[in-house]
């Protein structure tokens, strides 16, 4: 009888580092799919408007945050840069809105700065971004509100 030799083939599969990467792979795309649902993940408080209504056509958002800082999409930008951010995208696309999301606790004039810029920019459509009253708050939906010129 011979004995085992030690220079047979190792035939087993290791099943846990595959489990391991399999778990953190769909953890990234846990967090990923969470932030595409919820926005940017820029944290603003919209003010309540009855006249709210959501909006159908393509968007470009601008957000200004409490602490007055001023993004496209997700891209945080300067004043300076933000007219050059809102004309290329419009110039990307035709009939498109721009959204403006305000945190309510941000002063009136920064508001109007922004605005004006965005206008400068070429954009005709232009919106405020407004959480809809409702009689139950349980769940407040994102709509705008349309600035008429």
């Amino acid at each position: 009888m011979q004995a085992k030799s030690d220079d047979s083939i190792f035939a087993e599969i290791n099943l846990i580092p595959f489990i391991d990467v399999c778990l953190v792979l769909l953890l990234i795309f846990m967090i990923t799919a969470t932030m595409i649902v919820t926005g940017t993940g820029i944290d603003i408080k919209l003010p309540k408007a009855a006249t709210a209504k959501a909006q159908e056509q393509l968007e470009v958002v601008v957000i200004i945050n409490e602490e007055k800082k001023v993004y496209v999409g997700s891209q945080e930008v300067d004043t300076e840069s933000l007219y050059g951010e809102v004309e290329a995208k419009l110039r990307e696309t035709e009939n498109v809105v721009v959204i403006i999301s305000a945190d309510r606790t941000i002063p009136y004039d920064k508001l109007i700065e922004v605005l004006d810029t965005v206008r400068l920019a070429g954009a005709e459509n232009i919106a405020l971004a407004a959480e809809l009253k409702k009689d139950d708050e349980t769940s407040p939906l994102s709509a705008a509100v349309e600035v008429s010129e």
